[in-house]
């Protein structure tokens, strides 16, 4: 074969092959976080784009002291929280009277009571209506504060009353401030305690993202007690 041809026969060759689209490479997908004991399904909100950690916040992937951060969306299977000798919350958002879980991002927050014989009791409904997620948090006395986005999109909040851990004993919905962004709720620690999730030192904390591209944080001022004013 001429040379001509050779050059001729090498560039087609050459042509044919930058034709040949490339495989795209296959991304792997991330598997899902396991659940922490005690905890059916845990899920985030979507992760914004964070590009530096705004003052006095701490990150969800932060060790100490709160740990990782969690929320209870609409589509949230049950979750669990444990309470004294063995008897369980189970925790989720359903429809205005709470016979049927929610199928959109308002709703009310419900719960089911599970004894240690394994015995559920009578759905109960804290009232009102909240939106996108809501999160529960255990005091220091092992009573239990929910944590939620109210129609303002300010924080609210309601707590256990009374010495009888497994009573249906509540207080009234109170607001705690702040801005939520849409599309976002309300997140609270796990303190690196599952399946409890009590901070060590005994003060409640949660987390919210702002329209500003940041989070804001408020903690309780003493255990089981009022909350500060500001915003970390």
């Amino acid at each position: 074969m001429s040379r001509s041809r050779k050059l001729l026969l090498s560039i087609v060759v050459a042509l044919a092959v930058a034709a040949v689209p490339a495989a795209a490479s296959a991304s792997p997908s991330a598997p899902p976080p396991d659940a922490p004991a005690g905890v059916h399904v845990l899920r985030k909100n979507p992760a914004p784009t964070v590009p530096s950690a705004p003052s006095g916040a701490r990150r969800a992937n932060t060790v100490n002291p709160y740990g990782e951060f969690y929320t209870i969306n609409y589509d949230d299977y049950w979750f669990r929280t444990a309470s004294l000798s063995g008897w369980q919350r189970y925790w989720w958002m359903g429809d205005g009277d709470c016979r049927n879980r929610n199928t959109h991002n308002a709703g009310s927050i419900c719960y089911d009571l599970y004894s240690p014989s394994g015995v559920y009791s009578n759905t109960v409904r804290l009232g009102g209506i909240v939106f996108d997620s809501f999160c529960v948090g255990l005091n220091s006395n092992d009573t239990e504060e929910v944590f939620a986005k109210a129609l303002g999109k300010d924080v609210v909040h309601i707590w256990q009353t009374g010495d009888d851990r497994r009573a249906n004993a509540w207080s009234s919905w109170q607001s705690l401030g702040g801005l939520i962004a849409d599309g976002h709720g309300v997140e609270c620690p796990t303190y690196n305690s599952a399946p409890r999730y009590k901070p060590a030192n005994g003060l409640l904390a949660f987390r919210v993202w702002g329209p500003d591209g940041m989070y804001h944080y408020k903690q309780q001022l003493t255990p089981h007690g009022n909350w500060q004013d500001h915003w970390s």
